[in-house]
């Protein structure tokens, strides 16, 4: 669900559709999840 909202974000233009590694999670309290774009 977490890269589903990501992936939501990018499409509906908020997040900028570019490469880009080792996002966090806003949402993630532990600190241990990451997102990356290719």
């Amino acid at each position: 669900m977490c890269c589903e909202s990501v992936i939501g974000e990018i499409v509906a233009g908020v997040t900028e559709a570019v490469s880009s590694d080792d996002n966090p999670f806003l949402d993630d309290e532990t600190g241990t999840w990451y997102w990356s774009a290719d």
